[in-house]
C-alpha cells in the first residue's frame, strides 16, 4: 500500500518479481497492491463517472502510471504534453483561451510529477478557477521523501502551490493518512485489520494511516521520521513498534515459521 502514483499496480507487481525473483513464493499479485494511482481512478469513477461526454476529460499533473490507471478507468487525460522536458511544455510568456481545453474539465488530479512545469501548474489553476464544479483530487500531499541520501520535496509542494493560486482547497485526498486506500482494499479484496500491520518510514502518513485504519503499526528508521520524533508524539499517535528496518519484521516472520514447523 503506497502513496506513490508513479507506476501502475501491474508495474509494481513486475518490479517485485524482478527484485525478488523466485525467492518470493507465491509471487506478489496485482490484486494485493493498492497504490494511489489505482485508488484515484476508482474514486474518480464514483465521484465523477465516465458516462456523460463532459465527464471524461481530466487534467493531470503526474507521471505515466497515474495517467495509465485513469485511462484504464475510462478517462481522457491531458497534461503529459505540458511536461517540462518537452518543447510543448515550455512557458512562452503567453497563454490564451485557445491553449486551454474548450470543453469542461471534469477534474484536476495531482500526483508526484518529476517533470512538472510552470505551464502545467498554470493550466491546472485555470481549470479550477474557471469551473467551481471541477473536482480537485490529489494522490498524496507528502512534504518530503527520501531520495538517495537526501530528503527532497514531494507532492505536497505542488499541491500547496495549486491550492494557493486556485484559491480553493483540495476536494479529496486519496493517499495516506486518509483511510481511502485501506477502505477500498477491504471492499475489493477483504482485509482482516486486526491481523494487518502498516509498516512505513513516515509518522505523518504511514503511522497515522495505520492508526486511523485500525491496523497495527511499525515505524522503520530508514527514511523520513526518527525515533526521537516518534517518542515525542502523543501516545495515541505513536507506532506500536520502532525498528531500524523492515528486515526486523522479515526475520521475526522467519523465526515464527520455523517454530510452527517444529
Amino acid at each position: 500500500m503506497t502513496n506513490s502514483a508513479v507506476a501502475t499496480r501491474t508495474g509494481m507487481a513486475a518490479k517485485f518479481g524482478k527484485l525478488l525473483g523466485d525467492d518470493l513464493q507465491p509471487p506478489v499479485r496485482e490484486s494485493e497492491i493498492m497504490c494511489t494511482a489505482y485508488a484515484t481512478s476508482l474514486r474518480l469513477q464514483r465521484t465523477v463517472g465516465v458516462t456523460a461526454p463532459d465527464a471524461k476529460d481530466v487534467y493531470v499533473i503526474g507521471a505515466g502510471g497515474l495517467v495509465e490507471e485513469l485511462s484504464k478507468a475510462g478517462f481522457t487525460c491531458y497534461g503529459l504534453e505540458d511536461s517540462a522536458s518537452l518543447p510543448s511544455g515550455q512557458w512562452t510568456g503567453e497563454l490564451t483561451q485557445a491553449d486551454l481545453l474548450q470543453s469542461r474539465v471534469a477534474a484536476v488530479v495531482i500526483g508526484v510529477d518529476r517533470d512538472v512545469s510552470y505551464l502545467k501548474m498554470t493550466k491546472a489553476v485555470c481549470y479550477l478557477r474557471r469551473d467551481p464544479e471541477c473536482k480537485f483530487l490529489v494522490t498524496n500531499r507528502d512534504k518530503i521523501v527520501p531520495f538517495n541520501d537526501q530528503l527532497v520535496p514531494s507532492n505536497g509542494m505542488v499541491v500547496a502551490g495549486i491550492e494557493c493560486s486556485a484559491e480553493r482547497p483540495v476536494d479529496e485526498l486519496i493517499g495516506k493518512p486518509t483511510t481511502t486506500m485501506i477502505d477500498l482494499l477491504d471492499e475489493t479484496a477483504g482485509l482482516n485489520r486486526d491481523r494487518s500491520i502498516m509498516v512505513g518510514d513516515n509518522l505523518d502518513t504511514d503511522i497515522l494511516f495505520g492508526i486511523a485504519g485500525g491496523t497495527h503499526t511499525m515505524l522503520v528508521l530508514s527514511g523520513v521520521s526518527s525515533e526521537g520524533q516518534a517518542r515525542a508524539r502523543a501516545p495515541a499517535d505513536q507506532p506500536e513498534v520502532i525498528a531500524d528496518s523492515v528486515k526486523v519484521l522479515a526475520d521475526r516472520l522467519t523465526e515464527l515459521e520455523v517454530e510452527l514447523q517444529r
